[in-house]
């Protein structure tokens, strides 16, 4: 696994487009075509569905989208929820907040996406 040269941003609009969105799993097939949550659109988006299922079968998808986009691991930003100075810092925190923007506060992968743009390097 190596980095993307595709912002994770992009990914995950890409990802969007390419998949319709289910909540409480990254990836579902249940009935019909491929679906992903936010983090999975923007791993389907980088390495399509056989290959995003396989890497997320080998390691933790958290480590998995840190591989991607090291960014990650090194940056610190403020809640985008309720602006709090709580910093959100390193891997955990950036995926746990996109987890949590998707599956609890109802934001759509591109509102996501469109928050993601304003905090990634360029």
């Amino acid at each position: 696994m190596s980095t993307s040269t595709m912002r994770m941003s992009e990914a995950m609009r890409l990802g969007a487009m390419m998949a319709p969105p289910i909540h409480g799993a990254l990836f579902s097939r249940d009935n019909g075509p491929c679906q992903a949550c936010a983090i999975g659109a923007a791993l389907l988006a980088v390495w399509g569905e056989t290959e995003a299922k396989r890497q997320i079968d080998l390691c933790c998808y958290i480590d998995c989208a840190a591989e991607l986009w090291p960014w990650l691991d090194h940056t610190t930003v403020v809640n985008p929820v309720d602006n709090s100075r709580l910093p959100l810092i390193g891997r955990a925190d950036m995926v746990g907040i996109i987890v949590v923007l998707f599956e609890n506060r109802d934001w759509t992968r591109e509102r996501i996406a469109d928050w993601l743009e304003t905090v990634e390097p360029e």
